[in-house]
């Protein structure tokens, strides 16, 4: 169960996240939240800062100064940010040094001079004294400048990477999860393959075992065989090889297609059957892994009896590679015919 309130994490869970010491559930719904909620992003980045800046001024310690070290640290990025900040911190703590100015002002008796003695046009100007002003405080005034620019700068980075990171980890979870529920689907198209074929052959074995006085009065399992058959066939060449041809006895339900492979070179197939006359495809099989019985592999589909009528058809398999690419690679062909 989730511990983060629904309205939201608390600064104290938002800084155990940056420690790495929330629960990996929750780190990842905080993840999630962050990359979807901006007020949750904003305040995310405040918490960082001072957390950062507690760091850098040395005020923190025990365990979170350890997680600190151990933890947050590990990222390159966040040692820049790190570094940056540790700069800013001295250069503000750093002691200031007295400088005498250079220029010397002789203390005038004001007796010394009548209020009349010049007139006011031609009474001398005081003038500033470049020196008057520590030329440190300058300095200091100008690194702080420089120093709040880049860590400006890099805090933008900073915040545009860990933008771009949390999106990439997204996208990389939803594809992980899409890539699962295709291996679920295509595992339970196999074993439901893999079983309707053992129970066919099963069937099929056993209704050539029965004599022909037993024929007229076949058992269960006989009539389930005649529901279901299957069919071998193998890829087309150059030279003119003899169809196979395919008679349905009536109350066939089902075909069960082998389809022997040349070589197994994808970790999937889709089967497509297709009606020549018409140049369409009239059934597509699920996604598939191919079967091994000693040196021979093959593809196992179980198509529909109904699509079926006394024509000629074509199997087109199609070979479908890790990262999605499709490829014809072999055709079959059947000619279908009613007993």
């Amino acid at each position: 169960m989730s511990l983060l309130p629904e309205s939201g994490p608390d600064d104290q869970q938002l800084v155990r996240y940056l420690l790495g010491l929330l629960p990996e559930e929750d780190a990842e719904r905080l993840e999630e939240a962050s990359i979807v909620d901006d007020e949750i992003a904003g305040r995310l980045r405040v918490v960082e800062n001072d957390l950062v800046d507690a760091y850098a001024s040395g005020s923190l310690e025990g365990e979170s100064l350890r997680r600190f070290e151990s933890f947050y640290l590990s990222s390159p990025l966040r040692r820049r940010k790190v570094k940056f900040a540790g700069s800013f911190h001295r250069a503000v703590n750093q002691p200031a040094v007295s400088v005498e100015a250079n220029s010397v002002t002789r203390a005038v008796p004001a007796s010394a001079v009548e209020p009349e003695a010049f007139p006011v046009a031609s009474r001398p100007k005081r003038r500033i004294v470049p020196g008057a002003e520590s030329p440190w405080r300058l300095a200091v005034a100008a690194l702080l400048v420089l120093t709040c620019g880049a860590l400006v700068f890099w805090d933008a980075r900073l915040r545009s990477g860990l933008t771009e990171a949390q999106r990439q980890s997204a996208a990389l979870e939803r594809q992980a999860h899409e890539l699962e529920q295709q291996l679920l689907e295509q595992r339970a198209a196999n074993a439901e393959t893999a079983k309707e074929l053992t129970r066919v052959r099963a069937s099929l074995a056993e209704l050539a075992q029965q004599g022909p006085d037993q024929q007229p009065g076949r058992s269960g399992s006989a009539l389930q065989a005649l529901a279901t058959i299957a069919v071998v066939l193998l890829p087309q060449t150059r030279a003119v090889d003899p169809i196979a041809t395919l008679a349905l006895p009536p109350g066939t339900a089902r075909v069960a297609f082998e389809l022997r492979l040349e070589s197994n070179e994808f970790p999937r197939y889709q089967v497509v059957l297709k009606d020549p006359a018409k140049n369409e495809a009239i059934w597509r099989s699920p996604r598939v892994a191919a079967m091994s019985t000693g040196d021979q592999s093959s593809v196992f589909v179980v198509v529909p009896a109904g699509l079926l009528k006394p024509q000629h058809y074509s199997l087109e398999l199609v070979g479908q590679s890790a990262a999605g690419a499709a490829q014809t690679i072999g055709s079959y062909t059947v000619q279908v015919a009613v007993r």
